[in-house]
């Protein structure tokens, strides 16, 4: 499929379950999709999808994998991503865009993510240590950014981290 992704998707009150991936869509994605509230995938990956990821994405409650990977994405990750109405998140992929900006700390606040992957961006700083209170993490990708600093001692408290990528 091609063209931008319509608006009006979010007039579907019962969707839960949105894939698009793999496709040829362009133009952002549309924020009225905060307002599907039983979505509990929404998976954008392998598009052509620019500009930045709508804060209005943190009002998705039920939401249990966001994959917005792999797409020309830009700016940076908002700390609203990270607030405690996505607390059903379990699985976050945005790596292969053009994010910029540090990591935000309030990722912490997503206790139940099992897997984050923000690798292969332009992300600047350091880890945040509150990466940690995310105890059921089992991936952790951020190689091919920027980061700087040390290495958070905080992530040996994850005692289901089986993959740590660092680069």
């Amino acid at each position: 499929f091609t063209g931008e992704i319509p608006g009006e998707l979010s007039l579907l009150q019962n969707l839960y379950y949105l894939h698009l991936a793999d496709n040829a869509l362009t133009g952002s994605i549309p924020a009225s999709l905060g307002n599907c509230s039983q979505l509990t995938h929404l998976e954008l990956y392998l598009n052509n999808l620019s500009g930045s990821i709508p804060t209005e994405l943190g009002r998705l409650s039920q939401l249990q994998r966001l994959w917005l990977n792999n797409n020309s994405l830009q700016g940076e990750i908002s700390p609203e991503l990270g607030n405690m109405n996505l607390s059903a998140l379990l699985d976050l992929r945005i790596s292969s865009n053009s994010l910029t900006g540090s990591i935000p700390y309030t990722l912490g606040n997503l206790r139940l993510l099992q897997s984050l992957f923000l690798d292969s961006n332009k992300l600047t700083g350091e880890i945040p240590e509150q990466i940690s209170s995310c105890s059921g993490l089992t991936y952790l990708c951020l190689q091919n950014n920027k980061l700087t600093g040390p290495i958070p001692p905080q992530l040996s408290e994850l005692k289901y981290l089986s993959k740590l990528y660092l680069q």
